[in-house]
C-alpha cells in the first residue's frame, strides 16, 4: 500500500460528533490561513497517519514542517474515509476530529468536516503529493482542514 491509499483496517476510535447539516457550499480553501493536514507517513515499511498543524498555508505547505502534530494510527494507515478520526495535540493540549464524508473527490474540492473543540473547519481533498520529511519519515498530504 502506497503513503497516497487509506487503509481498510476498521481499527478506528469513534467520537461521538454532531455534525451539522449544511443547505450551502464551504467557502473555498484560503491562502496563508491556518489548517491542519491529515497526512500519511512511511518511514522505512512502517506506515502510519496523522494530523499536522500548520499556523500558515503558504505554498501548501510544502517542505514546511508542521508547528504541531497529532498521532492517528501507527503501523497501518488509517481509514480517513467515512467515520470519525481523532488526534490529540499534545502541545496545545487541543483534540481534532474529522470526517471525511467523499472519496476520490477532485484536488480542493470540499469532502467534509471537522473541528477542534473552539471552531469547525471545512476539509478539503488533498493531491496526495510528498508533503515534508521529518527525520527518515516521509509524509504525504490525503486532505486538509481549514
Amino acid at each position: 500500500m502506497t503513503p497516497t491509499q487509506t487503509s481498510s483496517t476498521p481499527e478506528t476510535t469513534s467520537v461521538s460528533a454532531p455534525l451539522a447539516s449544511k443547505s450551502t457550499l464551504p467557502p473555498p480553501p484560503t491562502p496563508n490561513a491556518d489548517g491542519v493536514r491529515l497526512v500519511n507517513s512511511l518511514n522505512g515499511t512502517t506506515e502510519g497517519s496523522g494530523f499536522a498543524y500548520f499556523n500558515k498555508a503558504v505554498d501548501g505547505n510544502n517542505g514546511a514542517q508542521p508547528n504541531d502534530f497529532a498521532v492517528a494510527k501507527v503501523g497501518v494507515y488509517a481509514q480517513w474515509e467515512n467515520q470519525n478520526q481523532t488526534g490529540y495535540f499534545e502541545d496545545t493540549n487541543t483534540s481534532f476530529w474529522v470526517l471525511i464524508n467523499s472519496t476520490n473527490a477532485a484536488v480542493n474540492a470540499a469532502v467534509g468536516e471537522a473541528s477542534n473543540g473552539y471552531r469547525n473547519f471545512t476539509a478539503y481533498q488533498d493531491d496526495g503529493r510528498l508533503l515534508y520529511k521529518q527525520d527518515l519519515a516521509e509524509f504525504y498530504g490525503i486532505y486538509y482542514c481549514q
